[in-house]
């Protein structure tokens, strides 16, 4: 039987139709390494509603979506923050089958090209200017703590030199010393971004040819704590060969 047999209304086909496609092409494009930098972490509120999403941290390994449009007014009862409706997906729906059957990049573009249409702007993670050696592996990754105990941080360590790599790419300067370690605020996440001072988000790095050891400390409200976020680091460096 034929969507057609059914009587169900072409143009509602059509909006459930890239509805699906949009919800398939943005879990391919968000998959994997992919991130959610809020307002908390970008400096661009001071309220604390919101504070929970940033302690997804972004990895550089993948596109972030953001939405240009404002967040819906309305919220319920309790006071959350309303979030987006979308459509119930069954692996059985003819409409799902079809996307499914699409190749990853076909769902990505579709998804990119809706967005777009939907003021949902796609943004890039950094990339190295110049083509350095390819990723050696052995990358250790620790996340410790979270925003609703005041902070979160990662801390990322690698038996060789992370520079022009990971989060080592957000850096917009040089930093300036911290004990062992450089440190700074000021990061572009994203090669569409300006290079911003961020109070709430602080990288922090130690490299050499052997051996690496970057920090991301994140916080609700304030600053990071420096001292802190290089104590982090002095102690996985010590414990790397």
């Amino acid at each position: 039987m034929t969507i057609e047999d059914d009587g169900v209304d072409q143009p509602r086909v059509s909006r459930r139709r890239k509805q699906i496609a949009g919800v398939l092409g943005l879990a391919a494009v968000l998959g994997g390494g992919a991130y959610a930098i809020t307002s908390e972490a970008t400096g661009k509120s001071s309220t604390a509603q919101n504070a929970g999403a940033v302690e997804s941290l972004p990895t550089g390994e993948a596109d972030s979506v953001t939405s240009s449009a404002s967040a819906p007014a309305s919220a319920s009862a309790t006071g959350k923050q309303a979030g987006p409706i979308l459509p119930k997906v069954s692996l059985t729906d003819p409409v799902v089958k079809e996307e499914v059957s699409k190749s990853p990049e076909e769902r990505i573009k579709a998804a990119r090209e809706a967005a777009a249409k939907g003021g949902v702007s796609v943004k890039h993670p950094r990339t190295a200017t110049s083509v350095g050696s390819p990723e050696e592996g052995g990358v250790t990754e620790q996340n410790i703590g979270s925003l609703k105990e005041g902070g979160s941080m990662r801390i990322v360590s690698a038996p060789y030199d992370l520079t022009g790599r990971r989060e080592m790419l957000w850096a917009a300067d040089g930093g300036h010393r911290v004990g062992t370690a450089k440190c700074t605020n000021k990061l572009q996440l994203s090669n569409e971004d300006e290079p911003t001072a961020r109070p709430t988000l602080l990288l922090c790095w130690r490299t050499s040819a052997k051996k690496s050891v970057i920090t991301v400390a994140v916080v609700p409200t304030g600053r990071p704590n420096a001292a802190k976020s290089v104590a982090a680091l002095d102690k996985q460096w010590n414990k790397m060969p």
